[in-house]
């Protein structure tokens, strides 16, 4: 894809699980713990009569240990998956997965020492390396690794010791399968952030009026139809206020349009620096401004004369002169949704905002 960004392993490896934690799908990350967690307490039950518990020193009692080491990873199995769920009251934050993906070396270890150095749990920690690989970054991948080899060494400890070659080949080629995996998707994930954040920004130029850098008639059009539906939900008053520039086509004939430009940016950044949140002001086209406000028709009025003396205050024509503005106000019908039928209230309404007394 053309502008992608390519990132080299370096910086893959610098990436640090509070970097990706924002863009991960934590959801669909729990919803694969708990597959595996549930897959591996199912696997350990099936391998338990083939390679029984009972190898140790502890001899029978380790039959009770595999019982509650499948019996936990089975619950946690369904505590993720019950934290997957759209609607579900539990919460399962990525620190507390890690976790217990350490425990899942502790269990798979466990069994493998209850059942004798050549008992097949051992493999399911090449399941474990890859879901972390596949949720966390390459360095606490690496850090995981260096556990799993911890893990791999027990075996060779005992008196029917496995070769320690083969422990090492098993680690080496385990580690680069997990490396592999996390590095592979943390590049995706990036990517993807990346594609989405371009995505934001387009869609905010789209709304945004090129000259002035308020919004457009489309931002308008998309914030009325959530102020109105907000309004009749909570039974509150709305209302736009339509300003023009008094003889502005004056400006650009006598003094050009970069002179008509730099008025509107002035009068623009002035309005916006006058109006206050969750009021918001949007430039309706040519000289005209709107202003979107959460007040009845009455407190429109009001605002709309302070912002005729904020302009008449602070913005001047090419020639030193005041800017002054004509003004109307317009509050929105509780049975009517039609952003072109308040505009055109307000636009009838419109006057010369009056200078202040004294």
């Amino acid at each position: 894809m053309r502008g992608q960004r390519e990132y080299t392993w370096r910086e893959l490896f610098q990436v640090r699980n509070d970097d990706l934690f924002p863009i991960a799908d934590l959801r669909t990350a729990r919803r694969v713990g708990g597959i595996f967690w549930l897959w591996a307490a199912t696997v350990a039950l099936i391998l338990l009569p083939l390679a029984p518990p009972d190898q140790s020193s502890i001899g029978s009692a380790g039959w009770l240990i595999a019982a509650v080491i499948i019996g936990v990873a089975a619950a946690y199995g369904v505590r993720l998956l019950r934290a997957a769920r759209a609607d579900s009251k539990v919460s399962v934050e990525p620190r507390e997965i890690l976790h217990f993906n350490y425990v899942a070396i502790i269990f798979i270890t466990f069994l493998n020492v209850l059942s004798g150095n050549d008992a097949p749990y051992e493999e399911l920690l090449l399941i474990a390396a890859i879901y972390t690989a596949g949720v966390f970054s390459p360095r606490a991948t690496a850090a995981y690794m260096v556990f799993v080899a911890v893990a791999l060494v027990v075996p060779l400890l005992g008196p029917d010791a496995q070769p320690v070659s083969e422990q090492v080949s098993r680690w080496v080629i385990w580690s680069g399968i997990a490396m592999a995996t996390s590095m592979l998707v943390v590049k995706q994930r990036l990517e993807r952030a990346a594609l989405l954040e371009r995505g934001e920004e387009a869609q905010n130029l789209a709304r945004a009026d090129p000259l002035t850098g308020l919004g457009n008639r489309r931002a308008f059009d998309e914030a009325f139809g959530a102020a109105s539906s907000r309004a009749v939900r909570t039974e509150r008053s709305l209302s736009v206020i339509i300003a023009d520039i008094e003889a502005f086509k004056a400006v650009n004939d006598v003094f050009g349009l970069d002179a008509g430009d730099r008025l509107l940016q002035e009068v623009a950044g002035t309005l916006d620096a006058a109006v206050r949140s969750p009021d918001t002001c949007f430039r309706w086209g040519g000289d005209e401004f709107v202003v979107l406000a959460d007040i009845d028709e009455h407190g429109a009025g009001e605002l709309g004369r302070r912002l005729g003396d904020e302009i008449r205050t602070n913005c001047s024509r090419p020639d030193g002169q005041p800017v002054k503005l004509h003004v109307g106000v317009a509050q929105l019908d509780p049975g009517s949704s039609d952003p072109d039928a308040i505009l055109g209230l307000a636009s009838r309404a419109m006057k010369p905002v009056p200078r202040p007394r004294g």
